[in-house]
């Protein structure tokens, strides 16, 4: 391609539910606890994303499992309205809060 040549593009739609893919391990976690499936689904669109967002981030599958069971652990003891710090565990009573695994 050469400066002032012809390009042609084709856009479509992004018609996903959060405008990403859902990772497998997410979405089996959320199978596997229905308390945290309830949760999640009566959680603002935006914390959805969030929350996707950051599992998606990992790339190793073991890894998405323990941030899913992590962040939706954290989901459950968190108040009714939760904040992302909620979910991050950041304002949970400590004995309330899950911590996030170590890194190896």
């Amino acid at each position: 391609m050469d400066l002032g040549d012809t390009v042609t593009v084709h856009l479509e739609k992004n018609r996903s539910e959060y405008g990403f893919n859902v990772p497998e391990e997410f979405e089996e976690v959320l199978k596997q606890d229905p308390l945290a499936n309830e949760r999640f689904n009566t959680s603002t669109k935006g914390t959805h994303r969030a929350v996707i967002y950051l599992v998606l981030q990992i790339k190793s599958s073991q890894k998405r499992i323990e941030k899913s069971i992590f962040l939706l652990e954290n989901l459950k003891r968190s108040p009714e309205k939760p904040t992302m710090r909620n979910i991050l565990g950041k304002d949970l009573p400590q004995e309330l809060a899950i911590f996030a695994p170590a890194d190896p």
